[in-house]
């Protein structure tokens, strides 16, 4: 298994796109099941019963349908987790397994929102591990306000926003390597600026072969399909382009962006931003 961990508006989505589009690997729609498990997994002692409560809450969720129940029905899900070792790292490493054998790859992986909000949880579990590899995908957190301001999600200045982006990034930086799982730093902005570059070191990282198929537009849009008509993932139906890289500048005032900057500076300078 593999994680791809991103604050929302960072290029999750394209690059779960591109990842999906590889014949080698699997990614389910996002399931937001990890997080759930991570706490059922913390408060359940007894094996049997935790097992058959993360059965549930896998084929039960609201997103079973349309994510992890596209390649494995209720009953294989209860068959995977029935077997898998008590932990969260046993359970999703022998879920994703199965995923990506019932789609004809050899590595399974998961994207989801809620994942990078929720560090402390997942490394309370004892997720993290040198089997499981992370794909830690950032975003200046200038042009993130930006986008969340262009769907509506956010007027002003919402400090909290860029406290947590900054908080939560850092924290996946600092953290994640330090449980010896694989860990690549991949800047959104690095990606639309030369695709190729950034997913030949991804796919260093998964151990798998780069395939050109992965940016190739045509290929890339068969992935999750039913996003075209959603409109926050737009963008990743369109030629990957660099066009909307510091937006940020168009959509706040001088006062603004320095307020935004002195908020997240932490995370600008050690992410590399300016």
């Amino acid at each position: 298994m593999f994680l791809v961990l991103g604050q929302p508006r960072s290029g999750t989505t394209l690059v779960a796109q591109c990842l999906n589009a590889h014949p080698d690997l699997v990614l389910p729609d996002e399931t937001d099941a990890v997080v759930p498990l991570a706490f059922l997994v913390d408060r359940i002692e007894e094996p049997d019963l935790g097992r058959e409560l993360a059965t549930t809450l896998i084929t039960h969720s609201r997103r079973f349908a349309d994510s992890i129940g596209e390649y494995l029905d209720a009953e294989r899900v209860a068959a995977v987790v029935g077997a898998a070792p008590w932990t969260l790292n046993g359970i999703l490493t022998d879920l994703y397994a199965a995923v990506a054998e019932a789609g004809g790859g050899r590595r399974g992986g998961d994207k989801s929102p809620n994942d990078l909000k929720f560090q402390r949880i997942l490394l309370t579990a004892r997720l993290y591990g040198p089997n499981l590899p992370v794909v830690h995908v950032v975003r200046d957190v200038r042009d993130v306000m930006a986008s969340f301001q262009d769907l509506g999600w956010a007027q002003g200045v919402p400090e909290g926003l860029a406290r947590f982006w900054e908080a939560n990034n850092l924290l996946v930086q600092a953290s994640v390597p330090r449980q010896e799982s694989p860990y690549l730093l991949v800047r959104y902005e690095d990606v639309v600026a030369d695709p190729e570059r950034e997913f030949r070191r991804i796919c260093e990282l998964l151990g798998v072969a780069w395939d050109p198929g992965m940016i190739d537009d045509e290929r890339r849009y068969q992935q999750f399909a039913g996003h075209r008509e959603i409109g926050q993932h737009a963008q990743t139906f369109q030629p990957i382009s660099g066009a909307r890289v510091g937006r940020y500048a168009d959509e706040f005032d001088a006062e603004t962006l320095a307020h935004i900057t002195d908020l997240a500076r932490e995370g600008l300078d050690a992410f590399g931003y300016e």
